[in-house]
């Protein structure tokens, strides 16, 4: 088994191994019911070969670690920088969105990551394998079983919030408004995991993007 930097779960440097409480544990796996269902016939991806696999394949894309509006964290390892392709347009989606709001409202410009001082979203999981899923539960995080991640399907991404929320409201109250529609839309399943401060979204493989 490989050992992998469990500190990639969260974006700060003094980040410690979460307590997660029994009834967050309960939550999370009860809400995230409807992923399981949308991703019952995809297999899991059981090590990082298959990951690169299916990038070969063409069924998933590497994603660079600097986006327009966002940032994959320095702790998450780069072989686990890659999601399906629909799920990256959805990331991309995502961020673009919330980077227009920003220059509508003079809380950023239109470079984007590229200028220094505008404001970027913190990634900090997209692929895992089961492997890898397995050592996070083991280590407390608030983690599904292998089998059953959306992450082991290349369908989800998480992004952190605690500096966001806390220190810059004004910045995450239309990420909270974006992934909120969506929700409502049932384009994705949108989970907080509060121990960790990250929003866990999963695609819905039953819908469309809207651009």
């Amino acid at each position: 088994m490989q050992n992998y930097d469990i500190s990639a779960r969260g974006d700060t440097s003094s980040y410690s191994v979460p307590e997660t409480s029994t009834e967050e544990m309960e939550r999370i796996l009860q809400e995230q019911q409807r992923e399981k269902v949308w991703y019952k016939h995809i297999p899991s991806l059981l090590t990082s070969k298959d990951i690169e696999h299916a990038v070969e394949q063409k069924k998933a894309v590497r994603l660079s670690q600097v986006g327009k509006w966002y940032k994959i964290s320095d702790k998450t390892p780069s072989e686990f920088w890659v999601l399906d392709p629909q799920t990256a347009e959805l990331l991309s989606d995502i961020t673009t969105e919330w980077g227009k709001r920003l220059i509508s409202t003079n809380l950023a410009t239109e470079e984007g990551t590229d200028k220094k001082g505008n404001p970027f979203l913190a990634i900090t999981s997209l692929a895992r394998t089961v492997e890898y899923q397995q050592q996070l539960q083991e280590q407390g995080y608030p983690a599904a079983d292998g089998e059953d991640s959306t992450h082991t399907k290349l369908a989800a991404f998480d992004i952190w919030i605690g500096w966001l929320r806390k220190e810059k409201p004004e910045l995450y109250k239309p990420l909270e408004e974006i992934l909120k529609r969506l929700q409502r839309e049932g384009k994705i399943n949108l989970i907080e995991e509060t121990s960790i401060e990250v929003l866990h979204i999963a695609r819905n493989p039953n819908t469309d993007l809207v651009h």
